[in-house]
C-alpha cells in the first residue's frame, strides 16, 4: 500500500499560480498550532492524515469526466 505522501504525489494537482507569490500570501508561511493548543487547550478531533485522504478522495471524484 502506497504511503500518504505518495498518494499525494500522485494526484499530480495543477500549480495555482506560477512564479511569485499570489497577492496577500506569507512568503514561506509555516503553520503550526503549538500555541493553540499550549493557550487554549485546543486538540483537532479530526486528524490531519484523514482529512488529507478525504481531501484526495474528493479531488480523484471531482475532476473526473462523465
Amino acid at each position: 500500500m502506497a504511503t500518504l505522501p505518495d498518494q499525494a504525489r500522485q494526484l499530480r494537482l495543477p500549480s495555482s499560480f506560477r512564479g511569485g507569490s499570489a497577492r496577500g500570501a506569507a512568503k514561506d508561511s509555516q503553520s503550526d498550532i503549538f500555541k493553540a493548543k499550549a493557550l487554549l487547550g485546543y486538540a483537532p478531533i479530526v486528524a490531519f492524515e484523514d482529512r488529507l485522504e478525504e481531501t484526495a478522495a474528493w479531488y480523484r471524484t471531482s475532476t473526473t469526466t462523465a
